[in-house]
């Protein structure tokens, strides 16, 4: 059995992996640590073994989840009661962990009906999901009873879950969306109570940052257009995908088995053909809503760690729609825009449903989301970054997202019950609403989120194994300083 504080848990993510890697670096030489790594896959073990020689004391295969999820339950009254047990302990159901998997929590998109079926979700059954989620808490719980570590890094849901009943620190690096700025989440919602401390404690003051979109990795949407718009390009990405699908059966990856050949090759020509509906001159342009009072509602992907990971509580957009829609004073409409992303995974009537409300349209997808929001009265989310983004730039946001940093502001309106939503949505399209004092509230959240943040530099998840050294001592004295460890026998906070 090893001491409590020499062990950290780092969750692989191949989107941050150098800057995770340098800081478990920095970790070990500073503090003695030793670092356990814990990945989804055998290619993914030895690309960090070779990778990243003796930096790692352990690596390990974390993937029960859906390997025991495949196999047969004979005893169903036993994976209730383990079930059971761990909702009693951890105070959350199995079902509701499964909202947050794309595969076994498929029905919790109802969005997302067509997003590519996968062998885990069509192959498992109840008894199966059940079974295999209990023995990944399991997985988890012998990890930290055995380990006894004093930070986890990167944790996914279900090791968190488990962690905040044990009071283990979990820290998250997180794009702030601002820039290329990021902080240290505390749990796997994203949130983080510093940010809330700071903006309390930030005085007003006459200085403007000027809002800056961050980097998303994702092409101009110029370029988006370009290539989903043709049917030549969709033939070609098809046969690429082919070709990597049966290079990855030969070599036998993991990663190559989780979705169905047939279900991929489907959305991607779905993708192709709703943008160019989606982008013709038949939908209307931000030009055609110029004098028109309205509320935007940006819709998110489904499903997505934006939507079902930090929204659990409440994931339903056409519900959401049908709501505000109902409530909008008259003479307000309703402009609801498509994500890039989320093309093709719609349900067959998803559109029509939506469009069935005479007071909601939709905007063309070439439209850029900041533009819209910027004419708009208010915006309406779940938690979308468009939320964000109205919020900093004094715009009221109506959200049904319980966890969104921004919540904190006077002019963020969190949907707990309807009741008031009608007077509220009034409110904020009245034109006599104080915009000036929210985008005074929203230059002063932005300077806190900045204050309680740090710049990654150069770095982009685009080229995720180019960071420099310095931007790796700024994220670890921000680490450090979120833990409240300033040395090697400092203790650790939750």
């Amino acid at each position: 059995m090893v001491e409590r504080g020499e062990n950290i848990f780092l969750c692989a993510y191949s989107e941050y992996r150098s800057v995770y890697a340098e800081l478990a670096r920095k970790l070990k030489e500073s503090r003695h640590a030793r670092i356990h790594l814990y990945v989804n896959t055998a290619q993914d073990a030895a690309y960090y073994r070779d990778r990243y020689t003796d930096l790692f004391d352990t690596i390990t295969e974390a993937n029960s989840l859906y390997a025991t999820s495949r196999l047969p339950v004979s005893d169903t009254a036993r994976v209730i009661s383990r079930a059971r047990m761990y909702e009693d302990a951890l105070g959350i159901t199995i079902n509701q962990l499964a909202v947050r998997d794309r595969h076994l929590g498929r029905g919790f998109a109802p969005g997302g009906y067509r997003h590519p079926r996968s062998r885990i979700s069509e192959k498992s059954d109840y008894f199966q999901m059940i079974n295999g989620f209990t023995d990944a808490l399991d997985f988890w719980q012998r990890e930290i009873d055995d380990k006894q570590p004093v930070l986890i890094l990167n944790g996914n849901h279900l090791l968190c879950v488990i962690a905040k009943t044990k009071t283990i620190p979990v820290r998250i690096l997180m794009n702030a969306r601002y820039q290329n700025y990021y902080y240290w989440a505390h749990n796997d919602y994203l949130e983080t109570p510093v940010l809330q401390r700071q903006f309390s404690n930030e005085p007003d003051s006459d200085d403007v940052l000027p809002f800056v979109q961050g980097r998303t990795g994702y092409l101009a949407i110029e370029e988006q257009l370009r290539q989903h718009r043709s049917y030549f390009n969709t033939i070609k990405k098809i046969f690429m995908m082919t070709l990597r699908s049966m290079y990855g059966h030969l070599r036998r990856y993991e990663k190559a088995k989780i979705y169905y050949w047939h279900e991929n090759v489907a959305y991607l020509w779905r993708y192709c053909r709703i943008i160019r509906d989606m982008t013709s001159s038949r939908i209307p342009n931000l030009a055609m809503f110029k004098d028109m009072p309205f509320v935007f509602f940006p819709l998110s992907t489904e499903p997505e760690r934006a939507l079902q990971h930090l929204s659990p509580e409440y994931l339903f957009q056409l519900e959401a729609i049908i709501t505000v829609a109902r409530d909008l004073p008259a003479g307000v409409t309703l402009v609801v825009k498509e994500h890039f992303p989320a093309v093709g995974r719609r349900p067959r009537d998803f559109y029509n449903q939506i469009t069935e409300l005479k007071n909601v349209h939709f905007i063309n997808m070439a439209e850029r989301g900041l533009d819209v929001l910027k004419m708009a009265r208010a915006v309406v989310t779940v938690s979308g970054s468009a939320g964000l983004e109205a919020a900093v730039l004094g715009k009221p946001v109506i959200t049904f997202g319980r966890h969104n940093i921004y919540n904190v502001l006077p002019h963020v309106e969190v949907v707990n019950g309807m009741e008031l939503l009608h007077d509220r949505i009034a409110e904020f399209c009245d034109p006599s609403f104080d915009q000036h004092a929210a985008a005074r509230d929203g230059q002063r959240f932005l300077r806190a989120l900045v204050k309680i943040s740090f710049d990654l530099g150069a770095f982009t998840t685009v080229a995720p194994d180019k960071i420099e050294p310095e931007v790796i001592d700024v994220s670890f004295a921000a680490l450090l300083d979120s833990l409240g460890w300033s040395d090697k026998n400092s203790a650790p906070s939750s």
